[in-house]
Formats: C-alpha cells, sequence, structure tokens
C-alpha cells in the first residue's frame, strides 16, 4: 500500500507520481538472479536425483542444460512478479469504490476478537470432514511407543519430549475415566490439538490483517493451507509435530510483534504471550529451544530492540531455566530413561556408514579401523554382507540385513545411528570430526548422495519422494497393547469404524504426496494423472519456496521504506507527544522510518528450524509440519508495517480507524498531487 508523505516536496511527489509504476531497480534484478539460480539448481538436482535412483550423474549435460533452462524460466517469472510487487508500493489511482477495497475495510474495521472467534469456528467446522475420517484419531507416529514406556515400563523415555508424553497420557488416562476406552482419550487428545492449531491460525489471520497485510491476501494464504488435505491429516495425528506446531506459530507472531512495535514488549500481556508461547515450543521440541536462543541472541544485539532488551533477557532466562529444570522436577515422580540416542549426529552418520558401505573396496584398513572405533562393525558388516536386503523399495536396501535390523538404508538414518558408539564418540569427538572430513574430502559424491536422501524432498515437489517413513506412519504400527486397559478397551484402528472410504483415501494419500494416486493411474496405463497437480500444494517442497518468496519480497520492498504508512493518525500521536513533552519527543520515540528489512529475522527464526530438518534422520512429512502450517504467516510477513516506536503503553498496531485513513489515502492521491498531474 503506498501512501504520501507530508514531509516531501512538491519536486519529490513529481518523480514519485510519473515513475514507472512496474520499474525494475538493480536489485531487483540482482534478486531474480538469484532466485532462479536456486530454484533452477533445486528441480534440475532434486528431478535427476529422484528419477535416477539415489544415483545422480552431476556430469550430465542434460542436467546441465535443464538447470540453465529452469534458471531463466525462474528468473523471468520472479522478474514479473517483482514488478508487480513494485506496482503494488509505488503511488496509483484505484477505484475509490471497488469491491476488494470495501471489504476489506469491512474486514478491518471487525473487532479482533470477533474476527478471531470467526475464524477459529471456520476452521473447526472446515476440518469436521478430517475428525470423520479419522474418528477417533490416527493413533500413530511415536505415540505408541511413548505410552508403552510409561504404561507399560513405568518409566519416561527422554528420547520423546516428556511434555508431550504427559499430555498425551493425561488425555488417555481421561478417556480411560470418563468412556472406560483409550479410543475416547485418543479423540480428546486430538481435539485438544485441533483447538491449539486453530486457534494459532486464526491468531495469526487477524494478526497480519492489523499489521498491514491487505486482508484478502491474508484470507486466501491462510484458507490455501486450512483446506489442504495434509494439514488436516496432520491435526488428527497423535505426532508431538502437530501439537508442536501451534507453539512455533504463536511464537513466530510474538517475534513479528516484538519487531515490528518493540515497545510492545513492555505490555505484561504481550511478555507473557511470548514466554508461554516459546515454552510450550521449547517443552515440545528439542530443537524449538536452541532456535528460540539463536534467534533471541541476535534479536538483543538489534538497535531496534534496545528498549526492551531486558524484557527480552528475562523472558529468555525463564523459558531456559524451566525447561532444564523441568525434567528434573519430574525425575522426583517418575523414572526418565536418558536418551542415549544422538539425533545430532544423523546426517554425519548416514554419510559416513555410506561411504563404508559403497566405497568399502577403496577404504584403507586405517580407514576401517578408525570407523571401527566409533561404529560396530559387526552390525554395519552384516549389511555390508547381507544375503536378505530390504525389499520393501526398489533400488535400495542392498545393504541392510533384514534379519539383524542393521546396515545401511539410503531414506533412514535409524540403522546407521544404532551402530554408533555414542561412549566412543563423546570420549574423542575431535576424532571423529577429523574421520567425517577425511572421509568427505576423499569421497565428495558419497556423501552428497547421502546427504540428498534426507533433504531432496525438501526442495523438489514430487510424488517419488515418497517412501516408507516420509508419508503418513501407519496406525499403531508395532502392534503396542498398553497394560492400563484390557483388550477390547485399546484404541480402535481409523480404518474399522465407519466411515466413507473415499474420504479416508483423500486424507492418506495426501500425506504420502499423492504417489498411491499416481502410481494407480500408471498401472491402468494412463500417462498422466491429475493427481500430479496437486503434489506441489501437499509436498514438503512447498515451504522452501515459500521461504525464496518471503524473503525476497522483504529484500525487495527495501527500496520503499520510506513509504510505509505515515498517516495523520501516527503524525498526530508524534505531534501530541512533542507537545507534552515541551517540543521534544519521548524518549525511545524515533521519527525515522525503519527498513523492513528487520523482519529478516522473523523469517530466519523459520529458516533456521528448516535448516535444522536437514540433519533429521529420515526427509519426513511430519517434520515439516510446523513450518508447513506457518505458510500463511510467511507469505504475509513481507506486507507487515514496521513502526516508529510509540509509548509503552501502544501496542504499536494499526486500528481499524488507521485503516480506513490508510485505504482513503490509497484509493486517490492528495489535492496537491491532483494539480500537479493536471499541470504536468
Amino acid at each position: 500500500m503506498t501512501h504520501f508523505d507530508n514531509n516531501l516536496d512538491d519536486s519529490t511527489i513529481m518523480i514519485d507520481l510519473t515513475a514507472r509504476r512496474y520499474h525494475l531497480s538493480p536489485s531487483d534484478i540482482v534478486i531474480s538472479a538469484i532466485l532462479g539460480i536456486i530454484i533452477g539448481a533445486s528441480l534440475s538436482i532434486g528431478r535427476e536425483f529422484y528419477h535416477t535412483a539415489g544415483a545422480p550423474n552431476f556430469g550430465s549435460a542434460l542436467l546441465w542444460l535443464s538447470a540453465i533452462a529452469i534458471t531463466l524460466i525462474a528468473t523471468f517469472i520472479s522478474l514479473l512478479c517483482l514488478a508487480l510487487w513494485n506496482s503494488y508500493w509505488r503511488p496509483r489511482k484505484t477505484r475509490k469504490y471497488s469491491l476488494l477495497i470495501l471489504l476489506s475495510s469491512q474486514i478491518r474495521t471487525t473487532k479482533p476478537a470477533l474476527l478471531r472467534i470467526t475464524v477459529f469456528i471456520i476452521i473447526l467446522v472446515l476440518w469436521i470432514p478430517a475428525a470423520i475420517a479419522f474418528f477417533p484419531g490416527n493413533y500413530s507416529s511415536d505415540a505408541p511407543l511413548q505410552l508403552h514406556a510409561l504404561f507399560n515400563n513405568h518409566e519416561l523415555d527422554a528420547h520423546w519430549p516428556l511434555a508431550h508424553t504427559l499430555v498425551l497420557a493425561g488425555c488417555m488416562q481421561i478417556g480411560q475415566a470418563l468412556f472406560s476406552n483409550l479410543s475416547a482419550g485418543v479423540f480428546i487428545y486430538c481435539i485438544i490439538q485441533a483447538l491449539l492449531l486453530a486457534f494459532a491460525l486464526s491468531l495469526s489471520l487477524q494478526q497480519v490483517i492489523s499489521w498491514g497485510c491487505p486482508p484478502i491476501v491474508a484470507v486466501i494464504c491462510h484458507f490455501m493451507i486450512i483446506i489442504n488435505p495434509y494439514v488436516q491429516t496432520y491435526v488428527m495425528t497423535t505426532s508431538k509435530d502437530s501439537m508442536f506446531a501451534s507453539f512455533f506459530i504463536m511464537t513466530l507472531l510474538c517475534i513479528i510483534n516484538m519487531l515490528q512495535t518493540p515497545n510492545a514488549l513492555k505490555s505484561l500481556k504481550k511478555c507473557s504471550a511470548l514466554f508461554f508461547s516459546a515454552l510450550g515450543m521449547s517443552l515440545m521440541r528439542k530443537q524449538g529451544l536452541y532456535i528460540f536462543i539463536i534467534v533471541f541472541i541476535i534479536l538483543f544485539f538489534v538497535r531496534r530492540m534496545k528498549p526492551v532488551r531486558w524484557q527480552m533477557s528475562l523472558v529468555a532466562i525463564l523459558v531456559l531455566s524451566v525447561t532444564i529444570l523441568f525434567p528434573a522436577c519430574l525425575g522426583a515422580t517418575f523414572t526418565i530413561r536418558e536418551n542415549t540416542v544422538m539425533d545430532q549426529l544423523s546426517l554425519p552418520s548416514q554419510q559416513i556408514v555410506a561411504t563404508y558401505m559403497y566405497d568399502h573396496a577403496e577404504l584403507s584398513k586405517q580407514d576401517i579401523d578408525a570407523v571401527g572405533k566409533y561404529y560396530d562393525l559387526q552390525a554395519l558388516d552384516a549389511g555390508l554382507n547381507s544375503d536378505k536386503p530390504w525389499e520393501g523399495m526398489a533400488g535400495i536396501g542392498r545393504y541392510y540385513n533384514s534379519d539383524t535390523g542393521t546396515g545401511y538404508l539410503e531414506p533412514l538414518a535409524d540403522p546407521s545411528k544404532a551402530a554408533l558408539i555414542s561412549d566412543a564418540v563423546k570420549q574423542d569427538m575431535t576424532g571423529y570430526v577429523k574421520l567425517y572430513f577425511s572421509f568427505a574430502i576423499h569421497h565428495p559424491y558419497r556423501y552428497l548422495t547421502a546427504m540428498l536422501w534426507d533433504t531432496a524432498g525438501y526442495i523438489y515437489p514430487t510424488s517419488l519422494a515418497d517412501n516408507r517413513w516420509s508419508g503418513l506412519a501407519p496406525w499403531n504400527e508395532f502392534n503396542v497393547t498398553l497394560d492400563v486397559a484390557s483388550e477390547n478397551q485399546q484404541p480402535q484402528d481409523y480404518h474399522q469404524s465407519w466411515k466413507p472410504q473415499w474420504l479416508v483415501k483423500w486424507f492418506t494419500d495426501a500425506a504420502e504426496f499423492y504417489a498411491p494416486r499416481i502410481a494407480a493411474a500408471k498401472q491402468s496405463g494412463r500417462t498422466f494423472s491429475g493427481y500430479s497437480l496437486l503434489v506441489p500444494w501437499v509436498s514438503p517442497a512447498l515451504v522452501f519456496y515459500v521461504l525464496l518468496i518471503s524473503c525476497a519480497l522483504i529484500c525487495s520492498r527495501r527500496k520503499f521504506a520510506n513509504r510505509l504508512p505515515n498517516t495523520k493518525h501516527h503524525q498526530q500521536t508524534l505531534y501530541a507527544q512533542e507537545h507534552h513533552t515541551g517540543g521534544e519527543a519521548k524518549p525511545g520515540i524515533s521519527t525515522s522510518k525503519p527498513s523492513p528489512l528487520i523482519l529478516l529475522v522473523a523469517w530466519g527464526y523459520a529458516a533456521l528450524y528448516w535448516c535444522s530438518l536437514l540433519l533429521a534422520p529420515v526427509m519426513c512429512g511430519r517434520y515439516i509440519f510446523p513450518l508447513f502450517i506457518s505458510i500463511p504467516t510467511l507469505l504475509c510477513l513481507p506486507w507487515v508495517t514496521v513502526n516508529r516506536d510509540f509509548s509503552s503503553d501502544s501496542s504499536g498496531n494499526l486500528d481499524g480507524i488507521e485503516h480506513g485513513i490508510l485505504d482513503r489515502e490509497q484509493s486517490a492521491p492528495d489535492e496537491n498531487a491532483k494539480k500537479m498531474l493536471s499541470r504536468h
């Protein structure tokens, strides 16, 4: 939205109004070129990787030609998009009473609480089909194993988030107590999870609109994800990633609010919201705490955040303290089994073991002895010399022993991690690092392909990314029976209860990137399936391209920093405050307009989480879910208005009256500008 700054002289207004609306700056060309190169490399390498079953030929002429072609096309499309983006921010005259402006004004002037409640109810209604399809709930992923450790072994396994295990167990016990059935507990958990996610999405929609995003853009972006079948599937799944996602979104919103109006953090309400959302995120997933601390260290050194540094420090210290003390407090009541698996070494283990298997003939005795220092060679050799390889997927698992469950599986790092001797690594981490980089120097191709098995699905949208571990986990895969209930009171398989099977298949196939539908079409002799067009909508790779788009728009918006909203309402606020203090502005109030690039800190929060997934043991749809459901917020981020620092009792958000002024200013230039144009 473009508005006229009353401080600009007539010549500046003339230049602005006569400039071409779609003009591209040199920075736009650079941004488009970078986008084109990244997209070209991602799509061409991803396609080569999956169509060669994980054995890409990086010297192929076809690979490089396709990369160049895709780069040129992506660069051209990026230039068009940035031209439209520039047109949005440059002065223009629009229809004063267009339907979109009237609708936007109506949404803006709706009371925030009413808007949140309305959207919240709509979301829950739209998710009813998923609740029917998965009733009483998709009891899968790690949930059965978590509950087995607690109810059967009477211990909390720290391999999974302790807070999530307790919430899940509490819901199961409530269901058992009230309805004498654990299925009721599964349904109660899924309902609580759905309420949290619906609240987070409704809050996101209301907040981004109040921060300056056009209502139409906000509504389209949010409902594109709300109705997504992949999202609805995990809403009704007992996965820690789904409940973590609600706190992830709320923390993202709190960070944006801090950047948008730093003094808002002086409010107890805002400070408490940040604390509880960050705490929930940290307790529900370990990397949530790591990312939170990294982002807050960055924020601490941002000059704009100087007035609220002690509030930020207090929140960070409290979150860190509670997260550390939480397991210690539980230890007084429960037996806690410490996590001995080094999840952070999933990717390095996969790369080292892949080298040991595929390039074993090239390794010296010294190399093999070095591997044996940190890995169980007996387990690795059982896979190396396996006569019963994995038969679940064509082209993989040749170095996996199905009898012993050891060896090397390309898409999954669990067998490699199982062979890792954790104590040896902890005692000599330096030696392990040397081994890692020694293999990396001499076997780069093996390292790259091992990494692509864990990452290619996050950058290339295809149904071929679906495998035994990347899609929706089977219901109670290991047939776990819980001791707290009899056999007929165990959780019920959602496949066995009555419901339209086509509805179940719609959701489950979406969670597997429509691979079953496309495979069925090929078996029937059809060369093309309509579901191929829906693959990008449900693919984990969608997050990657949303991050690129969001970053590009924020960077491109930098040249319009002086055209941020400068309404009469803001000017009157500053004028009143200056005269209230004898002609001087209150401390902490800046009359300069901050750069939109500050929003990259919030973008970096999401990007850091995406990068952490590259170290995960498998490319998995549920791992990316917190980012996937944050797509609407990330797409709306470039529109967020970065306010001046107003008084601490002001939230800094643009209210309905102010947005009405903005809409009117956007509808037509001011009278002076009109006169200048008529003279011109």
